[in-house]
């Protein structure tokens, strides 16, 4: 992986859904926020966002979509992360 690649870039564009994003054409980063669920399969469309040069960023609430992922898009660089939002009222925190 080039390292140099992702040290240098500024946001231009953000969307808030899927569907505006297709009107829009390819992006150099893909970020997907999403639950980690039982993903078997890329979902519908997301194809034709993701070129050969894009980066794709998974944030997830857990782990085992990277897979997935990776095998649809074996020559892009994907970048994951497992998030967890934790809720504290006064002193008492649940997590």
């Amino acid at each position: 992986m080039d390292e140099n690649k992702h040290t240098n870039f500024t946001i231009e564009k953000v969307v808030k859904s899927f569907f505006e994003a297709l009107d829009l054409g390819s992006f150099d980063y893909i970020i997907l926020a999403h639950k980690a669920l039982s993903l078997s399969t890329i979902p519908e469309g997301l194809q034709s966002l993701i070129t050969s040069q894009a980066t794709i960023v998974i944030l997830q609430n857990g782990v085992g979509t990277e897979e997935v992922y990776s095998k649809a898009f074996p020559g892009n660089t994907i970048i994951t992360s497992a998030v967890s939002r934790s809720d504290c009222e006064r002193n008492d925190c649940l997590y």
